[in-house]
């Protein structure tokens, strides 16, 4: 059975949604302090849909999460969503290191394709993943200091989920003022990451080959007046899974937490994997540290030989 529809002063017959929304994390400018660059507002009607809808749907959300963050025409792989509406939890942010906030995005593209390895070691990940074996052991030792990864029996694998990923749904909204097939091209560019899908228009005259290319693909498709907005069409939510775009995302609200101090870092790990890579003899038992150390140290003395 579909959601009944979500509106604030819609038609007849629409649910409202009265519980209490937090005040959402805003983005509207890039920022530097979090690698995050945000395309500059165009001004003019779109935008404006786009800035009312945003007023109109925050107080309707239906909460997933304690946390609500809003994302302005964010640069994402494959373009500028007009609007990202994400709920998250911003509990799970309090376990980041500070060596978490010096991953680079090279890094995160590994953490997604690690997701998909149940676990792997470094020969596997050099063939599976490509790249250049002392590359990746860097890079190995940036998610090891960042408590990202952990070691097993010679093998690497990710934490949980819910350790490394705050972020739970991901509404995106493209709109238009006139509907085309190009509003459903953007949209689908938003699968890769998104919980949910939004075709956001000014008025209900959808033309019957844009309405059968947001049902085959499951967008829901919104209406959003001076007066309130509707759903013409409600979305139909995919599973959540990993990507590096959702992974994006994730930092860039973390980092803003900790940026503007309503985050504390974690301790950092016990053991810091830099002084085992500059250690060649690894005491043991050795730590997945020197694990790491050991594989960088042979592979340097291999490349000197050479």
């Amino acid at each position: 059975m579909n959601e009944p529809m979500v509106c604030v002063g819609g038609p007849p017959g629409s649910v409202q949604q009265t519980a209490a929304v937090p005040t959402p994390l805003i983005f509207t400018h890039s920022d530097v302090r979090i690698r995050l660059t945000i395309r500059e507002p165009i001004p003019g009607p779109e935008r404006r849909l786009v800035e009312q809808f945003a007023r109109q749907i925050v107080p309707t959300a239906e909460m997933r999460t304690p946390a609500l963050a809003l994302f302005y025409e964010p640069m994402l792989t494959q373009g500028y969503p007009d609007l990202l509406i994400v709920q998250y939890d911003p509990t799970d942010f309090a376990t980041w290191p500070p060596a978490r906030l010096q991953l680079e995005h090279r890094d995160l593209r590994l953490i997604a394709f690690l997701r998909s390895q149940h676990e792997i070691d470094v020969d596997t990940l050099v063939t599976r993943y490509g790249g250049q074996r002392r590359p990746l052991l860097r890079q190995l030792v940036r998610l090891a200091e960042a408590g990202i990864i952990v070691s097993c029996a010679g093998n690497w694998s990710l934490l949980p989920d819910d350790h490394l990923l705050a972020v739970r749904h991901i509404m995106a909204v493209e709109a238009k003022m006139v509907p085309s097939q190009r509003v459903i091209e953007q949209a689908m560019h938003h699968w890769a990451y998104a919980t949910e899908i939004i075709v956001l228009l000014p008025h209900a005259h959808l033309p019957p080959q844009i309405a059968s290319a947001a049902a085959r693909h499951q967008f829901g498709v919104w209406v959003s007046t001076a007066t309130g907005s509707y759903a013409l069409r409600p979305a139909v939510p995919r599973s959540d899974w990993w990507s590096y775009e959702r992974l994006l995302v994730n930092e860039w609200i973390g980092r803003r937490l900790i940026a503007d101090g309503n985050l504390t870092l974690a301790a950092a790990p016990a053991v810091d994997a830099s002084a085992w890579l500059s250690s060649h003899h690894p005491t043991p038992p050795m730590s997945p540290f020197g694990q790491l150390s050991l594989a960088w140290d042979e592979e340097a003395s291999h490349a000197a030989q050479v």
